[in-house]
């Protein structure tokens, strides 16, 4: 409530010089955030809101908030969907919050989301482990209609950095929060 508030007044981004890059995350960007603004805020001017536990409709005000009363972001990086396999949400539900998301960004000139890492992620987190997959693949159909936005390749980053996540498997150690920042800005670099 709070960062909705904040954001009425327009967005507020770190960084002085640089395209404007936004940032929606859950806990794992929640849990790196100050890796990522060290990395980005070199070239970039920085927009992020990442919160523990976040789904997709829950992060949906900020974006609103974020493209009504701008700046507009020139790149959007999101990373969700974890927090709505965790929860075995539905794959209409499912596909109608990443729609609500895109459109909200349908005026970013790029929009990259994540897909969601599969391999090696605690049984703790079953309904992940359940529903990662058909997260992943409800996102790569409903993006197809968005021209602006594509799937970043997290899940193939993730299985090539398997040293980078703590004994859950999901979220990141110290080390591989700094390749996690490393892998956000190299997205955000191959926007156009």
């Amino acid at each position: 409530m709070v960062l909705v508030a904040a954001l009425a007044t327009g967005c507020q981004y770190v960084g002085t010089s640089g395209p404007r890059v936004s940032f929606h995350g859950d806990s794992i960007g929640a849990q790196a955030d100050s890796e990522i603004v060290h990395r980005l805020t070199r070239h970039y001017r920085l927009f992020r809101h990442s919160v523990e536990r976040a789904d997709i409709t829950s992060m949906l005000p900020s974006i609103r908030t974020m493209v009504e009363n701008g700046p507009r972001p020139d790149v959007a990086i999101v990373e969700l969907g974890a927090g709505d396999a965790f929860e075995r949400h539905g794959h209409e539900r499912m596909r109608r919050d990443i729609r609500r998301a895109l459109d909200l960004l349908r005026g970013v000139p790029c929009v990259r989301w994540f897909s969601l890492k599969l391999a090696g992620v605690d049984g703790y987190y079953q309904g992940y482990v359940e529903r990662a997959d058909d997260f992943n693949r409800i996102l790569a159909r409903q993006i197809t209609d968005y021209p602006n936005a594509r799937v970043a390749p997290y899940r193939p980053w993730a299985h090539a950095h398997p040293g980078a996540f703590k004994p859950d498997g999901l979220h990141h150690t110290e080390r591989g929060k700094t390749a996690f920042a490393h892998f956000v800005e190299s997205v955000a670099g191959r926007c156009p």
